[in-house]
């Protein structure tokens, strides 16, 4: 599974998924770059500032909303860490 592969998938799932946003797609993206970094293991440990950054993401509100939306509705699982020295977790889910 390459970051292209995934990337054509999530368009193709979210196509007409009209609950999909700009800042879902973009969080997504950012979250494939981190996947990418760090040679394609699932899960992924993510720093949220890193991936806001990426993301051009600027609202904490904006975040965590459309992060736990792409997990409600099937695209990922999301593990918060609530310890400020270990970075939450993501999977990817296959679409």
């Amino acid at each position: 599974m390459e970051v292209e592969e995934t990337l054509m998938d999530f368009y193709e799932a979210t196509n007409e998924d009209t609950r999909i946003g700009m800042a879902h797609i973009t969080l997504y993206v950012a979250i494939l770059r981190q996947w990418k970094i760090n040679h394609y293991r699932n899960p992924i440990c993510i720093s949220r500032e890193e991936v806001m950054h990426t993301a051009r993401m600027s609202s904490l509100q904006t975040y965590y909303k459309s992060l736990h939306e792409l997990e409600e509705y099937g695209y990922l699982r999301f593990v918060p860490s609530f310890n400020p020295t270990i970075k939450s977790q993501v999977y990817l889910k296959r679409l």
